[in-house]
């Protein structure tokens, strides 16, 4: 029987073969590079401590490996993604990765304004987005991505927080930069408690590298 993550793989090289930017299709395999390092540690640190496995470290890659997916219908760019790669999965039947999809991008949705997003989505899909939030919530595994997209641009292997912030300022109009970068410092608090130390000493190497290189102009 084929896994999960053989599963995803396909779809992943079936949905990006045939996009221009290789720098996206980097991005989500590092991202998912990413989620299972964090992921993998994070249950070394509860084992540590007398736990179990705390989280799926494949489900964690898969989540990270697909959640640009809807990038690749024709619309590379865009705040419209997650809505659909959200439906993309769905009709896959990869559900809790959908869900995923669809939450990577809303992170802090509760405590920044998400107009920015709106803007650009159709009146059914914003009614879409604001039912779903109300009625779901967000776990560890959205989390991770949403923390993991923020330190991958496709061009480095793993850059800070800061670092990728500045090259979205860089590239988008963001609304409310100043909660949108403090909720992702309260992710790397978040995530830096579960593997009982610091999250970047995971990819000091890859960091120190990105530190050294500015966006693309």
């Amino acid at each position: 029987m084929t896994s999960l993550r053989e599963q995803a793989e396909t779809v992943f090289v079936e949905k990006t073969k045939m996009t221009p930017h290789q720098s996206l299709v980097n991005h989500m395999r590092g991202v998912a590079e990413i989620c299972e390092t964090i992921a993998k540690n994070m249950n070394e640190f509860s084992r540590k401590n007398g736990g179990e496995d705390i989280i799926d470290s494949e489900k964690a890659y898969i989540s990270g490996l697909l959640h640009d997916i809807g990038k690749y219908e024709g619309h590379e760019d865009g705040l419209l993604h997650p809505v659909r790669g959200y439906k993309i999965l769905e009709e896959l039947e990869f559900s809790e990765i959908a869900h995923v999809a669809l939450t990577h991008t809303f992170y802090g949705f509760f405590e920044v304004d998400n107009q920015c997003y709106y803007d650009e989505m159709t009146e059914e899909d914003v009614k879409f987005v604001q039912k779903y939030f109300g009625e779901h919530e967000i776990d560890d595994y959205d989390r991770l991505v949403q923390i993991a997209d923020n330190m991958n641009n496709g061009l480095s292997k793993v850059m800070t927080i800061s670092d990728r912030f500045c090259d979205i300022l860089y590239r988008h109009e963001i609304s409310s930069p100043n909660k949108r970068l403090k909720v992702l410092y309260e992710l790397k608090e978040y995530f830096d408690k579960k593997i009982g130390g610091n999250i970047y000493e995971l990819f000091r190497d890859d960091i120190i590298k990105s530190a050294m290189r500015e966006p693309e102009i």
